[in-house]
């Protein structure tokens, strides 16, 4: 039977969490998924791994890159290919394609952020307002057990991808995106699911978590959903991690000029960028040293040319300047 409250309160949800304010910018999701990345469907006991090659033995006698799949779960941790049965096992006898583009998840969407405080001078934090991904043309179910339930083998992919309790910020550099940090609930729908033409219909929901931290992003989704032919037996997952790799680079290292004064002892100065924070440190040892120490306070970038001077005489002295982002 069909869960209209839960679906309707979860359209709801989502139509918040991509919500486009009159103020916003788009930052488009280039990702790379690491090659142990995998979809997992239990009821035929097969997953497909990015970077496993399906094999059969007979006609397709040596592992394939272009087929991930499938293998038992039930033989993990070792990778051990479904080369019998019928094509109702999900691609067993002639494999199945679940990553067609292998690693690259480039397009695969994007974030929306609150621009409007933003003068694109320095580090900058600005709230995520929404998100948009279309993961099901990265990770297919085409041809499996679940796909052809849900669509009686149409050709066309059968889940849809919704969001919701979205919270994260991204931080800029004069304007350009160095890092996202994000969190959102993700449920992949397979709208009027049923197993058979005959059979009744209703909506079957995976839940799980989709994030973005140091440069990584992370998708697990793993939960068994009731239906009404198959009791508790529908269990379907997707562990998915990997890099994002179109953020810009930040300059780290700034620009020192070192002037030495036998009378004056040794000046530093560098341009600061607004937002960052700098502290300078000093080795008698050499540059190689594990005895860098702290010298001075730290400093505020404002935009402006920051100097320090040491005043000690007589001694050799190593600097570094190190770089702190808000």
């Amino acid at each position: 039977m069909k869960k209209p409250k839960f679906r309707l309160s979860l359209v709801l949800a989502t139509i918040l969490g991509i919500a486009t304010p009159s103020y916003s910018a788009t930052f488009d999701l280039d990702l790379t998924a690491d090659g142990d990345s995998r979809w997992f469907e239990y009821f035929a006991d097969a997953f497909a791994q990015i970077d496993q090659g399906f094999f059969n033995g007979t006609t397709i006698p040596n592992p394939d890159p272009v087929l991930d799949g499938f293998f038992f779960i039930s033989e993990l941790p070792n990778l051990v290919p479904i080369q019998g049965g019928s094509t109702g096992t999900g691609g067993a006898a002639t494999g199945a394609d679940i990553f067609p583009f292998e690693e690259n998840f480039s397009n695969i969407g994007s974030i929306t952020y609150d621009d409007s405080g933003l003068t694109n001078i320095g580090v900058e934090i600005a709230p995520i307002t929404g998100i948009i991904m279309d993961w099901v043309t990265y990770v297919s179910d085409l041809g499996t057990i679940i796909e052809n339930a849900n669509s009686q083998d149409d050709g066309e992919n059968s889940y849809e991808t919704f969001f919701s309790n979205l919270v994260g910020e991204v931080k800029l550099l004069d304007g350009a995106v160095i890092d996202i940090s994000l969190t959102a609930d993700i449920t992949f729908t397979y709208v009027d699911f049923k197993i058979s033409p005959s059979a009744p219909t209703e909506d079957i929901d995976f839940q799980g978590v989709f994030t973005i931290s140091d440069g990584e992003f992370d998708l697990f989704v793993d939960e068994t959903e009731n239906y009404i032919l198959f009791s508790d037996n529908v269990r379907v997952a997707w562990d998915v991690e990997g890099i994002v790799n179109n953020l810009a680079t930040p300059r780290i290292a700034p620009d020192i000029e070192f002037v030495s004064a036998p009378s004056l002892g040794v000046r530093l100065s560098w341009p600061s960028v607004t937002g960052c924070s700098y502290q300078v440190k000093r080795s008698t040892t050499g540059v190689d040293g594990a005895d860098f120490q702290d010298f001075g306070s730290s400093i505020a970038g404002d935009g402006t040319t920051k100097e320090i001077t040491d005043s000690a005489l007589g001694a050799n002295a190593f600097y570094t300047v190190e770089v702190f982002f808000p």
